[in-house]
């Protein structure tokens, strides 16, 4: 079962935060803080497959944040159309989108997406590409052969909000749209910090020899 309390703890600890802290970058990793508004768009009625609509259907939400719920900042402009006409605090489903530069310098490394938190489960999908899940309370996906670095990144993320975790899989097709929370402790959407992080994966790794060698009895990694 996925406890109320231990969110409630946790957004209390994080202040309602909206700055990023900022992982410290080194000569093998380095990220980007994605915090801020982002596009959003109800995941209902003609939007329950994909986003559909003018431009003017995305409305506009902060994360940290959430569409639905306590405790968080929340939207900060409702879009337009038929998928708003019905969205309420009961809504489930949840289109998040931004654009993010790729920084030329993190050509031949992994990137990943992070979600310190969600509330409660996020399909992620990049440059149109289906890229993996992250469920409740938070993780990574590997975006690496969706990108380019030195190129712009569409970022697209399906996020489905259940205290069932057994309601996740129909939220995530569609054949449900809204929720079963109760009482005052629990929230929908990006709740927590999003980062775009670059490392030295495997395949750089790779490109690494080590020359075993016995000197003086001693045996040396060269």
């Amino acid at each position: 079962m996925r406890s109320q309390d231990l969110l409630f703890i946790w957004w209390l600890s994080m202040g309602m935060i909206a700055a990023c802290a900022q992982p410290v970058s080194t000569s093998t990793r380095d990220s980007l803080c994605l915090n801020g508004t982002w596009r959003f768009m109800p995941a209902i009625g003609p939007a329950i497959v994909e986003p559909t609509g003018a431009q003017t259907a995305w409305g506009q939400i902060r994360v940290p944040g959430k569409w639905a719920g306590f405790r968080l900042p929340g939207l900060v402009q409702r879009g337009t159309g038929v998928q708003w006409d019905t969205f309420s605090d009961k809504t489930a489903r949840g289109w998040y989108e931004r654009t993010v530069s790729v920084p030329g310098s993190w050509q031949g490394r992994q990137i990943v997406l992070e979600l310190q938190r969600v509330c409660t489960d996020a399909v992620v999908f990049v440059n149109g590409r289906r890229c993996g899940e992250v469920r409740w309370p938070g993780g990574e996906v590997d975006i690496t052969d969706a990108v380019q670095a030195g190129y712009e990144a569409q970022l697209r993320l399906l996020v489905v909000a259940t205290p069932n975790g057994q309601q996740v899989r129909d939220l995530l097709a569609g054949r449900q749209t809204s929720h079963d929370f109760q009482g005052w402790q629990w929230a929908c959407g990006l709740t927590g910090e999003v980062f775009l992080h670059s490392r030295l994966g495997e395949r750089a790794l790779l490109t690494c020899s080590f020359s075993p060698q016995c000197a003086a009895g001693n045996w040396l990694l060269m």
